[in-house]
């Protein structure tokens, strides 16, 4: 049997009681693949001895670079994981691929970026894994700018012709957790006396 490569040629955004049209478009193939392990570690700080890998679906292997830290922060190398209401955004520093295996394994992880902390006790084996790259980044901020979050969702890999099917859709719904303030990280308390001082980092929404 063939496989047929998923495109985001056609990203529908769907409102409650109406129906899908289109929001962008573009003739990329979307770079992703399949978790090939559960996706585990702390939030919201670089682990650099933590690795996950997964198994390249569509791809050619590279796409995925090792970047310095500063790089990383900064915004590149970005991966979508997940399914459907449950994504969660990680960066990475190193990544390798093995051409025979298909596999790629990335190293020195930063989960729960732009938000999506809140899913990280939500990843399972077999998950899709999205390379978040400029083009699919361009179209999401597009639909991220409407008002009501918690009524979009995304179906990414609708057929090349405009035919809606959501069977063959990978989902991407937002329930407008973007609006949400984000948790602060590095928090720390220490007791002094009868005192507890307490401090913490603030994050912005403003790359993560």
């Amino acid at each position: 049997a063939t496989r047929r490569a998923i495109n985001t040629g056609n990203i529908l955004k769907m409102f409650e009681n109406a129906g899908p049209y289109p929001v962008g478009t573009t003739t990329a193939p979307l770079v992703y693949g399949r978790a090939s392990e559960v996706l585990t570690g702390p939030v919201l700080q670089i682990d650099y001895e933590k690795t996950f890998t997964f198994r390249l679906v569509q791809g050619d292997g590279t796409e995925f670079e090792t970047k310095t830290v500063l790089e990383m922060l900064a915004g590149a190398n970005r991966l979508l994981i997940g399914y459907t209401n449950k994504w969660e955004m990680i960066g990475f520093i190193e990544a390798a691929y093995d051409s025979d295996t298909k596999l790629v394994v990335v190293t020195g992880i930063v989960r729960g970026l732009r938000g999506t902390d809140y899913n990280a006790g939500q990843r399972v084996t077999g998950e899709y894994v999205l390379l978040y790259d400029d083009e699919l980044e361009s179209l999401l901020l597009d639909v991220n700018n409407v008002d009501r979050l918690d009524e979009v969702t995304i179906y990414i890999g609708m057929r090349d012709t405009g035919e809606v099917s959501q069977d063959d859709a990978i989902g991407i719904e937002e329930e407008g957790a973007s609006r949400k303030p984000w948790r602060p990280y590095n928090v720390h308390a220490v007791a002094s006396g009868g005192d507890l001082g307490i401090t913490w980092h603030r994050r912005t929404r403003l790359n993560g």
